[in-house]
Parts: C-alpha cells; sequence; structure tokens
C-alpha cells in the first residue's frame, strides 16, 4: 500500500520484478499513481536467475501486490459508482449468544435472532429504497439458513458471501451499522477507513461487551431502540450530522507511509 501512498504526492521510481500484463496496466493508471514516472526491471540489475527460496517470496510478494491493486482499483471505481447511491452494510456478528451486563442473563438464540431480524426490519422500514448488505464475519455458520432468514424480510436485502472482504463493503455503503454483539474490528476498520460516515453500534440488551464502542471516537454506540429510530430517519432526511471524529491522524502515529516519509525527510 506504501507505493499508492507516495505516489499521490511525490515522484516514484519503481523497482519491480517482472509484472504481469493486468498489474502493470493499473499500476501505469495514472488516476491511481499520479506521481509514477517509471517502472525500472530489477532483473536489469540481479539476473534472471533465482533460487527457490527467492522465487517463492517473489511469488508471494507478487500475489500480495496484485491484491492489493486490485483493491485499490476497486476502491476508486467505488467512489465515482456508488457517490449518490443509498446503500446501508450491516455486519453480523458469529456470535449467536450473549449475557447481559446486569445480571449475566443468557440472550439465547432464539432472542438474538429475533433481535436482528427486528433491527433489520426497522431499517427497511424508515430506510425505504435502500439497499441493504448483511456482511456475516468470516466464521459464520449455516450461511445458507442465514441468508434466507433475513433475504425474506425484503428484497433490498442481500445477505453476502462471508469470506469476502468487510472494507469492500465498508466503501460502497453511505452508513455501517454493527449488529449486535457489536464488538469486531470491522467498526474501527470503518472508522480509519471512512470517518466521515456514519458508524453505528448497537447495543439494546445492554449486554457484556456490548458497550465495547462506547465513547469511541467516530462511532455513535446506541443502547436503546428509541435513539436508532430517530438516527436513522435523520440519516433518511440528510440530517444527520456526524460529530467527535478525526479526520487525519496525529502527527507521530505515522497512519500512511507519506506521512512517515515526510517525517524522515524533515529529519
Amino acid at each position: 500500500g506504501h507505493l499508492y501512498e507516495i505516489a499521490q504526492v511525490y515522484p516514484v521510481v519503481l523497482l519491480s520484478e517482472k509484472l504481469d500484463e493486468e498489474t502493470e496496466k493499473v499500476i501505469r493508471n495514472k488516476k491511481l499513481f499520479p506521481k509514477l514516472e517509471k517502472i525500472v526491471p530489477v532483473e536489469q540489475y540481479t539476473g534472471r536467475k533465482m533460487n527457490l527460496f527467492a522465487r517463492s517470496k517473489y511469488l508471494s510478494t507478487r500475489r500480495e501486490t496484485r491484491a492489493f491493486f486490485e483493491k485499490a482499483f476497486f476502491r476508486e471505481k467505488l467512489k465515482t459508482a456508488n457517490i449518490d447511491k443509498k446503500i446501508i452494510t450491516l455486519m453480523l456478528p458469529a456470535e449467536n449468544i450473549g449475557f447481559r451486563r446486569k445480571d449475566l442473563s443468557l440472550i439465547s438464540e432464539r432472542e438474538r435472532e429475533e433481535e436482528r431480524k427486528k433491527i433489520i426490519f426497522q431499517i427497511v422500514t424508515i430506510l425505504k429504497g435502500w439497499k441493504v448488505y448483511i456482511k456475516p464475519h468470516p466464521e459464520t455458520k449455516q450461511v445458507d439458513r442465514i441468508k434466507k432468514f433475513f433475504e425474506s424480510i425484503s428484497g433490498n436485502i442481500k445477505v453476502v458471501d462471508p469470506r469476502e472482504p468487510a472494507d469492500k463493503y465498508i466503501e460502497m455503503a453511505r452508513v455501517i451499522v454493527g449488529l449486535p454483539l457489536s464488538a469486531s474490528t470491522t467498526l474501527f476498520t470503518a472508522s480509519l477507513q471512512c470517518p466521515q460516515k456514519p458508524i453505528l453500534s448497537l447495543d439494546f440488551e445492554k449486554e457484556l461487551l456490548g458497550d465495547y464502542y462506547k465513547n469511541f471516537e467516530g462511532i455513535e454506540y446506541i443502547d436503546n431502540e428509541k435513539d436508532f429510530l430517530r438516527i436513522l430517519e435523520l440519516i433518511r432526511d440528510n440530517k444527520y450530522y456526524k460529530k467527535n471524529y478525526r479526520t487525519k491522524l496525529k502527527a507521530d502515529s505515522f497512519s500512511n507511509a507519506t506521512e512517515l516519509l515526510e517525517h524522515l525527510v524533515q529529519k
């Protein structure tokens, strides 16, 4: 990801192994890498031969690099493709039971399912016409049953493949919601990836670990249905104002390679 960040600001000459045609085409896209000046094949300095270890490392790095470029290219397309679309992404945890903080009483699997169903019904009722993506945690079981259960609520609901990257659905959404139990890292990822978007963490049962994001900068913790419905209505009416989120990390935290590079240059 460092090449993408640095090439937005500084002229770059890339020293690289031989790239496949698709990857090279993406890298030479000036919309993605505006300051990339030249690609220099590393083999003109090292020769073509690689031992087994070097070849294995090369292939691994190449796969990772290509995956990043595909993601970067996808995000660039999303920024224009979904700019006017009404999309909400719901993060579905793998846990199907929980415990209330007050007395540690059990939240059964059936109670959890009905709670989530009610939340989703409220969303599609208030946000009429919005597309709802439900992104299950990668460890979620019985995905086919979950898909049938939730998609039966509305034709605007789609339960996606748990193996897909969460950041894809964070990027395309206007709003991101953590369904109970909302204690996964995906909302934190969303707060870094798209800090300006509404990010809601739901905890109606006031359960153990359910307040994980309480007082967390950039994420709105909601522990009652009334406030949730009010916020949905504000979002629907384009009156929701997100407060207490940072648009940039502190200078000494180096949120990206460009900040680190600038720090080193100044030193």
